[in-house]
């Protein structure tokens, strides 16, 4: 069990997390979905419901929580995190150390939706299990290994030198996050 690795997904309006063992496919998938409306839905292998009030993004965590504890699951060696937005030098996952996390706060305002609730997880397991390695992948990963001019966007000169740059998001998957977590070690 202690090569156990947990991935996390956080959209916009839902929390996928997925136990893998390294190079496997999924032991365990639990998905949250319709966060923030009045009737978030759970759902695993195992069961699925849905509940009377609406849920944080970290309240899907700690319901999801529950179940891996039931199955006796809890005991990982890794925590990958799916990130929508990371800095302009980062090229594949990164450890999440004090001062990345802090660079990573600091795009919540371009990622409303996404980058605030990530974090808000991320936080947990430092406060928790500040010991367990957390690895965050980027999904602007893609954009920063555009070049130059295709990074370029047709604003005026002066707007461009303030470093507004083509950016975006959405398409890492937790294979994708598996196969970089491999990478890595």
């Amino acid at each position: 069990m202690k090569n156990n690795i947990l991935i996390f997904n956080v959209g916009s309006s839902s929390l996928r997390v997925g136990l893998y063992q390294k190079d496997s496919a999924a032991k365990y998938f639990f998905s949250v979905t319709n966060i923030n409306s009045s009737h978030p839905i759970f759902k695993s292998e195992q069961k699925s419901f849905t509940l009377s009030k609406k849920i944080s993004h970290l309240q899907a965590w700690l319901l999801i929580k529950k179940e891996l504890d039931f199955y006796k699951q809890s005991n990982f060696s890794l925590v990958a995190h799916r990130i929508v937005y990371g800095d302009p030098g980062d090229q594949y996952g990164a450890i999440i150390t004090d001062t990345k996390f802090k660079k990573l706060s600091k795009y919540v305002e371009l990622a409303p939706l996404h980058q605030g609730s990530a974090l808000q997880i991320i936080q947990w397991f430092k406060t928790k299990m500040p010991k367990l390695k957390q690895i965050a992948f980027f999904d602007t990963t893609f954009f920063n290994q555009l070049s130059a001019s295709e990074k370029t966007l047709p604003l005026a000169r002066a707007i461009r030198k303030m470093g507004v740059e083509r950016r975006g998001f959405h398409g890492l998957s937790h294979h994708n996050c598996l196969q970089q977590v491999s990478k890595q070690e």
